[in-house]
Formats: C-alpha cells, sequence, structure tokens
C-alpha cells in the first residue's frame, strides 16, 4: 500500500480524489469477483430456511457484503496512484426520503470519513413474493429502476453511475431480459408515475463484449427528475444451481 502523504505537522494530506479511477478500478473488481458468488453462496447456511419474503433478498444481500469485503483486501489499488483509500462495502446506508440503498461503496481511510462513491440496490429475480412485488425490479414504492429516476437511490453520487445486481433465483438471464424490458415498455406506453418519464433509453441492453460464467452484464440509461442522466450496470448472478 502507497505511504499516506504528510504535512509538516505530520497531519496526513489527502490529494483531490480520482474519482473515475476509483470507479473504473471498481467495476473491475465487481467483473472478476462476482462470477465466484454463486459458489460462495452454495455455502451459506442461510439458504436451508431463506423465506420468500424481502427479508430473505436482505439475507443474500447481506452474505454479498461479506463477500465483496473479504476479496476486496486482496485488491491492488496502485492503479488509482492513490493506495491509502480503500473500498468499503456497507449495508443499508440511508438514502433519500427515509430510504435506504441496499449497498453503499465508500472509499474509507483512517483519518476522514468519506462520501458514498457508489451505490447498488439488489433484486432477488423472481422478487418474492411474485403476487405483490413481480414489477419491483422496475417500478413501484421499491421499484429498483424507479427509485434511480426519482433520485431516492444516487442523488449525492460524484459520477453519474450504480449498479442493480440481480439474484436469478429461476429461469435465466435471457428469461428476464424479456420480462424486464416488457415492463420497461409498458412504462415507455403509459408511465404509472406521472413524475417520472420512460424511453428506450431506459431497456436493458446486454454487454456482448463481457463473458463470465455465472453472471450477465446489461447496461441502461435513465432520465431523473431533474439531475442528469444516470448509467446503471445490471450484473445478474445465477443463484439457481
Amino acid at each position: 500500500m502507497a505511504k499516506k502523504p504528510t504535512s509538516i505537522f505530520n497531519i496526513p494530506v489527502f490529494p483531490p480524489i480520482n474519482f473515475g479511477g476509483f470507479i473504473h478500478l471498481l467495476i473491475t473488481f465487481f467483473e472478476n469477483s462476482l462470477p465466484f458468488f454463486p459458489e460462495y453462496f452454495r455455502n451459506a447456511h442461510v439458504l436451508q430456511n431463506l423465506p420468500d419474503t424481502i427479508e430473505g433478498e436482505n439475507r443474500i444481500t447481506v452474505i454479498l457484503c461479506q463477500f465483496l469485503t473479504s476479496h476486496e483486501k486482496n485488491l491492488d489499488y496502485t492503479t488509482t496512484k492513490q493506495g491509502f483509500y480503500n473500498f468499503q462495502f456497507v449495508n443499508q446506508v440511508p438514502a433519500n426520503g427515509h430510504r435506504s440503498s441496499d449497498i453503499g461503496v465508500f472509499l474509507a481511510n483512517i483519518i476522514v470519513p468519506s462520501n458514498v462513491l457508489f451505490v447498488i440496490e439488489a433484486k432477488r429475480l423472481p422478487t418474492l413474493p411474485i403476487k405483490t412485488r413481480q414489477k419491483e425490479y422496475v417500478i413501484g414504492d421499491g421499484g429498483g429502476i424507479e427509485r434511480f429516476k426519482k433520485q431516492v437511490h444516487g442523488q449525492e453520487l460524484r459520477n453519474n453511475i450504480s449498479s442493480i445486481i440481480g439474484y436469478i433465483q429461476n429461469h435465466n438471464s435471457e428469461y428476464w431480459q424479456t420480462q424486464i424490458n416488457s415492463l420497461i415498455d409498458e412504462q415507455i406506453e403509459q408511465s404509472s408515475n406521472p413524475k417520472i418519464s420512460w424511453s428506450s433509453k431506459d431497456i436493458l441492453i446486454k454487454d456482448m463484449v463481457f463473458q463470465k460464467e455465472f453472471v450477465t452484464k446489461f447496461n441502461s440509461i435513465h432520465q431523473r427528475i431533474n439531475l442528469s442522466d444516470i448509467h446503471l450496470i445490471h450484473y445478474w448472478i445465477d443463484l439457481t444451481a
């Protein structure tokens, strides 16, 4: 790890943060580590009694935070040239309107607390119970994409990029891409929330370059109420095995 810079009073002085460099490193970290999550998840005792409720979704996300934290310890930060920072993954970070983001990624150091760098919303596919939450990846009070469009999530970020992680527990990524994009098409035709609008940019586009076992990647761009567009990276993890 790089030596921390100090002032003449022996108090660490941190130069301006290269946020773009850290975002690039974080995305690379996700794409190299997430393919190993299914095996890690299978070893968790929580699988023995995973409820078909929001609690079950939260339990998976807690395990994901543990997984990311353990893998972060081997991450090389030298490419950022600011090795005195490291990623910290925090479950249930306060968001706008008395809500919370499932995972907040912070740039941590031993002296100064930092604001959130990146936020992640997590959704089971299917979202359970199906009868009451079947559209929640896209819309509704807990709607993943809608929350970003309404600025419940991500309004504090310097870089307009965040992620939704989908836990696939039946069917496959092709099936869920069709289902999710069909819901978005419905909103393009007539938005269920008059405060937000939808367009073809909201459609999830598969990243054909990204080829990793157990993980599929999609990209989408979303107009927000009074902030610039946000780029969402969708990582769908196959947990069906």
